[in-house]
């Protein structure tokens, strides 16, 4: 029996997936075949991105819910149920300020977005929006003599990922996609979720449903 399905049993009919759902994503980071960790065009890296976020909003709306279950009890102090009805009142809230005001309510300390693991989760937002709300590029410019550069055209689109030497590299010609879908960029994807999850358990108070998170954080771990 899994971790997943013991809390699952635990907690009555509840079934806890994000980590199903991270697995897909680590999954696909781990089939991609590139030496090179920078080369481009790693498709399978699409799939990485996009279910790391995935997993990553199932993972806040589980634990959401299981406070929703648990803060009735006795035993349970009073953080877990303010988490859960401020969950409630943020369900329209862009992921990172759930986040940001999670970490709030369980330790009554402001985070700072421009930190890590914020930081980053906002540029892994950032990215995955751009591929799920996709837009076709912009007209690409032609340098004097009508040869073609794309550097520009992609730097806005990638601007976020710059420092972070996880892109495919400028010198080859190539869409925002292109230069985005490395193998890098999808073990990266992963790494961030996985922080996410592991900063997020460390906060929780010691209580049934601190146990509960924390048992479903396992499932988060970079192997």
């Amino acid at each position: 029996m899994t971790t997943e399905q013991k809390i699952s049993k635990r907690a009555g009919l509840r079934f806890f997936e994000a980590g199903m759902l991270f697995g897909i994503a680590t999954q696909a980071a781990k089939d991609i075949k590139a030496a090179d960790p920078l080369a481009g065009g790693q498709l399978l890296t699409l799939t990485s991105v996009v279910f790391s976020v995935i997993s990553l909003e199932a993972f806040l709306n589980e634990m959401t819910e299981s406070a929703e279950d648990s803060q009735h009890h006795d035993y349970e102090p009073q953080a877990v149920g303010l988490f859960a009805r401020m969950m409630g009142d943020m369900e329209t809230a862009s992921l990172e300020t759930k986040f940001v005001m999670s970490s709030w309510v369980l330790t009554g300390k402001n985070s700072d977005r421009g930190a890590q693991p914020f930081q980053d989760l906002g540029s892994l937002v950032a990215l995955r929006n751009q591929l799920v709300h996709f837009k076709p590029s912009s007209l690409v410019p032609l340098e004097p003599g009508g040869a073609v550069s794309t550097e520009e055209a992609n730097r806005k689109y990638l601007k976020r990922l710059e420092s972070k030497n996880i892109l495919a590299p400028a010198m080859y010609q190539g869409s925002w996609v292109y230069h985005a879908t490395t193998k890098a960029v999808a073990e990266w994807s992963c790494k961030t979720v996985s922080a996410m999850v592991t900063d997020f358990a460390s906060k929780v108070p010691n209580s049934m449903w601190g146990t509960t998170v924390k048992g479903i954080a396992g499932s988060f771990k970079m192997t």
